[in-house]
């Protein structure tokens, strides 16, 4: 046998393996449909951290309007306190400013509470609409 029958052709073998790729059909992907989804979901993403954000500076706005009311308060018993004419009425005062203390603590936390409550509802509404609209949009780019 001669040298040049023992020789391989490589680019016949490379042409064979190409062309038996060449019916191959691999499905069709919009990568600008996807980083079009994408985009929009960091913006849903960036607009319930606004809607968060702001209903956690709500809150705190609110506790120190909260907190400036209780001190306003203490302030104002503490003297009917040290003025009272008898320890009875001194007492029956304290007892009172309790009770105060205790009705309004419990009144201003179910407030605060309501205000995170809503606020944190509004933030999961702005992702779970974009869930669904993101979930439609990708079957449409993978279609």
């Amino acid at each position: 046998m001669t040298n040049s029958n023992k020789q391989f052709d490589f680019s016949k073998q490379i042409n064979d393996y190409v062309s038996s790729f060449s019916s191959f059909k691999a499905p069709s992907v919009d990568m600008s449909g996807i980083f079009a989804v994408q985009r929009r979901n960091a913006e849903a993403f960036s607009a319930a951290g606004q809607v968060f954000a702001a209903g956690i500076q709500a809150i705190s706005r609110r506790q120190n309007d909260l907190l400036r009311s209780s001190v306003d308060q203490f302030l104002s018993n503490s003297r009917e306190i040290l003025t009272a004419k008898s320890p009875k009425d001194s007492t029956s005062c304290s007892a009172e400013y309790a009770r105060s203390v205790y009705e309004t603590s419990v009144n201003n936390l179910r407030e605060v509470s309501e205000v995170m409550s809503k606020s944190s509802l509004e933030a999961f509404d702005v992702l779970n609409k974009r869930a669904t609209e993101s979930l439609s949009e990708i079957s449409k780019v993978a279609a």
